[in-house]
């Protein structure tokens, strides 16, 4: 059965209606072959026993025929009688050949047959003719008469056991074909029953191989999701169709995130130490962001005195700067004058070297 676990869904689903129409073709062909079978019997019975069945019953009432003529001639003394009834031995022989070609198998016995009739022919035309002809003596009637008694009634034995011989093959021939279309039928109930147990089978097989690895999965799956599930959990891989495939990715996964939260737990003890020392430098970094606050606190304090310092300097600056204003305003106002007595002067000077000159 592992190669049946191995096929891949789609091919197990398949199986059933596949099983399934193999049936009902091995049903097709095992009922053609009965009909055949049937079809043949009923051409040998249509073409051979039938008519070999009705050729054995005209050669028994021939033979009376001609054993009733053969009489009649010498009761009423008509030769002519004796002619009739050798056209009747004659369309009785031709009646043995036609069942010989029918029965080539039973040649022997119609051969058996026709000289036991012959033999009684020839002995019933002795009586017969000498009685009629008067050249029979009366000493050897009583021989002749036992002697063609007893030729018909051996063969009269002979076409009788043939008759019943060939209506036992033809009753057979027919028993078998009705025989076989009874078996046909017991046949198909048995193939239909064997076929619906094996599609059931089939089908619970097929079910069960494709719900049991998804159950497990659905089952590892539902753990995990509700947080209870073992990590070195595995799915057995019982085949190697999609759902073996499904089994064997998923135990790939748990492999790889059982070996990730192993390496989480691992780096726990570490994070915890670390914990533990950034919370010592969280402490020391606290106390010296509590010193540097209070020095923050006096800096503040200084620059506020400082500023106030400035805030006065700039003060006495601005007082002074205004008063420096006015002494450049003063100075400016007394460079002027300066340039315009410095300008009066060398014109002064100018008018006297022209003096001078004109002097001069």
């Amino acid at each position: 059965m592992k190669w049946f676990a191995n096929l891949p869904i789609q091919f197990k689903i398949w199986l059933i209606p596949a099983v399934a129409a193999l049936g009902f073709i091995a049903y097709l062909l095992f009922n053609a072959s009965v009909n055949n079978e049937n079809a043949a019997r009923l051409q040998q019975l249509s073409n051979v026993y039938y008519p070999v069945l009705e050729l054995a019953n005209s050669n028994i009432v021939k033979l009376d025929k001609g054993a009733e003529l053969y009489t009649a001639a010498v009761s009423s003394g008509e030769e002519e009688l004796i002619e009739t009834a050798a056209e009747t031995f004659a369309e009785l022989f031709k009646n043995l050949s036609k069942q010989e070609e029918l029965l080539p198998t039973h040649s022997d016995a119609l051969d058996a047959i026709h000289i036991k009739i012959d033999q009684y022919k020839k002995a019933a035309e002795y009586i017969s003719l000498g009685m009629l002809e008067g050249e029979i003596e009366p000493d050897q009637i009583a021989p002749a008469v036992e002697k063609m008694k007893s030729t018909f009634t051996a063969a009269n034995k002979e076409l009788n056991e043939f008759r019943k011989t060939s209506l036992s093959q033809f009753n057979q021939l027919v028993d078998d074909s009705n025989g076989a279309s009874q078996q046909a039928l017991e046949y198909g109930y048995i193939i239909g029953g064997f076929m619906i147990l094996f599609l059931v089978g089939t089908a619970f097989l097929v079910i069960r191989l494709i719900t049991q690895n998804i159950g497990l999965v659905l089952t590892s799956l539902t753990d995990i999701a509700r947080g209870e599930g073992d990590l070195t959990q595995r799915i057995t891989q019982t085949s190697e169709d999609e759902i073996g495939q499904l089994v064997k990715v998923f135990n790939q996964f748990m492999d790889k995130l059982q070996r990730a939260i192993s390496d989480v737990v691992g780096v726990i003890p570490n994070l915890s130490t670390v914990s533990t020392d950034l919370g010592s430098v969280t402490q020391s970094t606290k106390l010296m962001a509590q010193a540097q606050s209070k020095s923050s606190q006096d800096i503040s304090h200084s620059i506020t005195e400082m500023r106030d310092s400035v805030n006065e300097v700039a003060g006495h600056a601005s007082s002074a700067a205004s008063s420096a204003n006015s002494a450049d305003s003063v100075a400016k106002d007394g460079n002027q004058i300066v340039n315009h007595a410095v300008n009066s002067i060398n014109a002064l000077a100018n008018e006297v070297e022209h003096a001078a000159t004109v002097i001069s």
